[in-house]
């Protein structure tokens, strides 16, 4: 996408916004707001709560699972919308605090790609773009999704180390180990060396 259309120009606040984060920690960050209150599809918090709580779903393949059923959703009040939001400023809400309502959710996902799909019911439009902390860009790529619609596939970053219990544990004993032994090989070369000394 080069432009936004007119229409999200003048009323981007009837859209949710969706920021998808590859985090550092190989972690994904998904973040949908909701403007209630100047969105006319959204008379309340309560209806910004429901609407966004059932928003997205996660597809891996040809199967799609609700978001909200894989991870806890967090909820947190906002008043300004996020800077790195693809909407241009809107020069009569410059300043001006907004009522906004954003929906979380973060986890490790263990496949190397997923999408997100708009449930088919689903009233609302969203503008989705894509994060990465790695290797940040000024002006990110963006989608509308309608309902019914898939995002394009999300390549998911890999930690070189998995941080299970079990690895940590066992790299933990290999590196205990090598380290006893060098401690033990230093040992006897003294000893070796005060024998011939002596002799």
């Amino acid at each position: 996408a080069i432009a936004l259309p007119l229409s999200v120009c003048g009323h981007g606040s009837e859209f949710l916004l969706a920021k998808v984060q590859l985090m550092k920690d190989t972690s994904l960050l998904v973040e949908v707001t909701a403007d209630y209150g100047e969105n006319p599809m959204l008379s309340s918090e309560e209806e910004a709560r429901a609407s966004l709580k059932d928003t997205l779903n996660v597809r891996v393949g040809n199967q799609s699972r609700p978001l909200n059923e894989m991870v806890p959703v967090r909820f947190e009040r906002r008043s300004q919308q996020d800077p790195s939001a693809p909407l241009p400023p809107d020069p009569l809400a410059e300043n001006k605090p907004h009522q906004l309502l954003t929906a979380s959710w973060q986890w490790k996902p263990s496949e190397d790609a997923i999408a997100f799909d708009i449930p088919k019911e689903s009233p609302n439009t969203l503008i989705m773009w894509v994060m990465d902390e790695q290797q940040p860009v000024a002006k990110p790529k963006w989608r509308m999704l309608i309902a019914g619609d898939v995002s394009p596939p999300i390549t998911l970053p890999r930690s070189p180390w998995p941080a299970d219990g079990f690895t940590v544990l066992l790299v933990s004993c290999v590196l205990s180990a090598g380290l006893v032994g060098v401690l033990m090989h230093w040992r006897r070369s003294r000893f070796v060396f005060a024998s011939a000394k002596d002799a």
